[in-house]
């Protein structure tokens, strides 16, 4: 095989890899972020609707879930950039 398809069949192979890492980390998040929907909307039909108490509880526990959920996609999204940039920065050393 000549030297350039051997290259370009490289970067495809790194590409796709980088791909199938973004493709994995929004699946486990959208995994997290349905079952934290599903729990608030059994929690809601669970719940007497009439009381101010839990309609408060509810507004609550649903701004605490996207929080959290939004610092765990900053996190996953920081630690793909970095495991990147490490793993470039291994590359040119080579």
């Amino acid at each position: 095989m000549r030297p350039e398809w051997h290259s370009l069949l490289e970067r495809l192979e790194v590409r796709l890899i980088r791909i199938l890492d973004i493709f994995s980390i929004m699946v486990s998040d959208l995994v997290v972020i349905g079952i934290g929907y599903t729990v608030i909307r059994v929690a809601g039909l669970l719940s007497n609707g009439d009381s101010k108490f839990f309609e408060v509880a509810k507004t609550i526990s649903e701004g605490v879930f996207l929080l959290l959920y939004v610092i765990m996609v900053l996190v996953d999204c920081w630690e793909f950039i970095k495991r990147e940039s490490r793993e470039r920065a291994s590359a040119e050393v080579r």
